[in-house]
């Protein structure tokens, strides 16, 4: 017994210096986030997300199961994004010059979905977008990358946080 709560405490631990959030039901049924196999019409192979603001600050990305970083911006301060891709990462570290942008892929779509749409809402595409509040709170979003049904990067859920 006493193991086992260790080994759940250090699981725990590990997720959490990851910055990552424990894995929840997602709406997009289909393949564990970060499993994706590369689109055989084209040999497109998108593994990860990366999130930049206007400045051009990558302030989160997507690791497999998990997150690094999270999503936070004021009440009545849109946050506006820009979606970078990025392929088989090595370690830990989300170089920014393996990251690429999907703009003239134009098949493509994104799908934002949240776990409390109450809180907030998203607008865009799969190159950029922008959150919008709706409440006060915390949320969690999960991004879908599409090419018609089929799905090509489907991610952990991210962190989203509304301030006052």
């Amino acid at each position: 017994m006493e193991c086992t709560r260790w080994a759940a405490s250090l699981g725990a631990a590990l997720l959490v210096a990851c910055g990552g959030t424990p894995p929840q039901e997602n709406p997009d049924a289909g393949s564990p986030p970060g499993s994706e196999t590369p689109d055989a019409s084209t040999g497109l192979e998108v593994r990860d997300i990366a999130l930049y603001d206007a400045s051009g600050k990558n302030f989160a990305w997507s690791h497999g199961d998990h997150w690094h970083g999270y999503i936070a911006f004021n009440r009545g301060q849109p946050l506006e994004v820009r979606f970078m891709y990025m392929g088989a990462l090595e370690g830990h570290e989300a170089d920014p010059e393996a990251h690429f942008s999907l703009e003239e892929h134009s098949d493509l779509t994104m799908r934002v979905s949240f776990q409390d749409a109450t809180l907030v809402g998203f607008t865009g595409d799969h190159v950029q977008g922008r959150f919008e509040d709706k409440l006060v709170g915390n949320t969690y979003a999960t991004f879908t990358l599409r090419r018609g049904v089929d799905t090509l990067l489907r991610t952990a859920e991210l962190r989203v946080v509304i301030r006052e």
